[in-house]
């Protein structure tokens, strides 16, 4: 008998599936564009192993069924979600909301009852919206699509989150670390809490006319965005319904393990996400891809087995001593001087390997 694993023995709490390695969007800061494994499908019996595979325990947070890609892209994604439901593994699905304009989509996605849906918006700015997304869709009726969707799901059981991007980043402190060769953020995202305001409570008037039961207090709204950390764990958010909560995210540049100069450091890495990519490539976090860690592939070799055979290499990421060499170009810079200032910094704090 196979014994259900228990991923917080490796440091995780989430296992992301990526199904099919597919998306309509070629965001500029993701990594998805510059993939040589689009178009590949992980096969059913694959999905439904590493859901039975899983120890749904107290320690256990869900199965995001996504990665870099766009799930609703792959039409089986409802029956796998069904599937973990039956099976009490929670279900998270991570969607840019494109799809949401189907109303065959939408209805299906409401049925299948994930746990967890999370909308990620990253801007609601009319004018970049193209550009940033990198597709060619009318901004009034993708956020149709979006209000659409939320009209269906609000009182069910799913728990939707809408999340906007953030730099966190005033412009003189983005201007100064963009000097110095430091990580800056991204054009495409707003800059400031403070920035994103108006768009948004544009987003929820339109929310709000499309349904009379909605009723959106702008005056918490604004004291939710005036106190929101940049740390997303430690948002409560803002509720716009009984299921429907509204964050601010932190910007995370997603091509870093492709672009970023390596700096070394004893630093930890927080991850809490183990991937299994439609390649079946496993990725100890959620901004891996290819092949670039070489931990192993589920089908040639079982997750477990692949797991307690990289079990030192998942304690030297969380740890952050030793780390594989390629988590030093995550901790490192876009720049050639700020490989060099982080070097300095990492070695006057202490950090330094």
């Amino acid at each position: 008998m196979v014994h259900p694993i228990d991923l917080s023995v490796y440091g995780y709490s989430i296992l992301s599936i990526e199904t099919f390695a597919s998306c309509d969007m070629r965001c500029s800061f993701c990594a998805f564009p510059l993939r040589k494994d689009k178009g590949i499908l992980l096969e059913d019996e694959m999905v439904y192993k590493l859901i039975d595979a899983i120890d749904p325990n107290d320690k256990f947070e869900h199965v995001c069924l996504s990665h870099y890609n766009e799930p609703l892209l792959d039409k089986r994604i409802f029956k796998f979600i069904r599937y973990a439901r039956d099976r009490k593994v929670p279900t998270l699905l991570i969607t840019n909301g494109t799809h949401f304009q189907n109303p065959d989509c939408l209805n299906e996605l409401v049925a299948a009852e994930p746990s967890k849906v999370k909308i990620s918006l990253q801007t609601l700015n009319k004018t970049i919206f193209k550009k940033a997304r990198g597709i060619d869709m009318d901004f009034k009726k993708y956020t149709a699509g979006v209000i659409s969707y939320l009209n269906a799901v609000i009182g069910k059981t799913t728990r939707v989150t809408i999340d906007v991007g953030c730099n966190y980043m005033p412009p003189f402190k983005r201007i100064l670390r963009s000097v110095l060769g430091l990580e800056h953020g991204d054009p495409s995202m707003y800059n400031t809490v403070q920035s994103l305001r108006n768009d948004v409570v544009l987003f929820f008037k339109n929310l709000m006319a499309s349904n009379a039961s909605i009723k959106i207090d702008f005056n918490k709204l604004d004291e939710y965005l005036e106190g929101a950390p940049s740390d997303y764990l430690e948002q409560t958010g803002f509720s716009v319904a009984q299921n429907v909560n509204f964050k601010v995210k932190r910007f995370i540049y997603g091509r870093r393990l492709t672009d970023f100069y390596p700096v070394r450091s004893n630093k930890k890495c927080g991850t809490r996400i183990l991937g299994v990519l439609s390649s079946g490539n496993v990725m100890p976090c959620c901004l891996g891809y290819g092949d670039m860690f070489g931990l192993g592939n589920i089908k040639k070799e079982a997750l477990h087995s692949i797991l307690e055979r990289n079990k030192s290499v998942f304690e030297r990421i969380h740890s952050g001593i030793n780390k594989p060499s390629i988590c030093n170009t995550c901790f490192g810079a876009p720049t050639v001087r700020g490989q060099f200032l982080k070097r300095l910094i990492f070695r006057l704090t202490g950090n330094r390997a």
